[in-house]
């Protein structure tokens, strides 16, 4: 494998597109509906259209957080570098979701996802919930997939 491919591999934007493109995100695992738009919130790009509504969001950010909405659903994804154990920061996803979720007055459910990749090259992606709207504490796990990127 040369240094190019090495780079491609591990590139979030890459490996979520893989993501998205493969079907995945719409499975039932995660999204269960076809996705009708995509958006990338990072720094000053925050403009939602939701249900055919624009709507801004005023975050400060130096990560990138992928989105995905379908008829009732927003998917948001958090691309961690390297182990999650290692990275993990719930504030990471919850202003970005306590926003949205008072913006969209909930018109549809929010789901949270981190995505890494290991050391054996598989994917995981960590599905998450913020129990209480209102406390970034209350963040639980409500599963773990691994798989593997062909």
């Amino acid at each position: 494998m040369n240094e190019e491919s090495l780079i491609l591999n591990n590139n979030p934007n890459l490996i979520i597109e893989k993501l998205r493109y493969s079907g995945l995100l719409e499975s039932n695992d995660f999204l269960d509906e076809k996705i009708l738009y995509e958006h990338t919130i990072f720094k000053k790009n925050n403009l939602f259209t939701i249900n055919s509504k624009k709507i801004k969001l005023n975050l400060k950010l130096n990560e990138k957080i992928f989105c995905y909405e379908s008829l009732s659903k927003i998917l948001l994804i958090y691309y961690i570098e390297n182990n999650l154990s290692d990275n993990f920061d719930s504030k990471k996803l919850y202003y970005p979701y306590k926003l949205l979720h008072e913006k969209i007055n909930n018109q549809k459910q929010i789901i949270l996802l981190f995505v890494s990749k290991d050391k054996n090259e598989n994917i995981n992606i960590f599905n998450y919930i913020f129990s209480n709207s209102n406390d970034f504490n209350s963040i639980e796990q409500v599963n773990h997939k691994i798989y593997q990127i062909i």
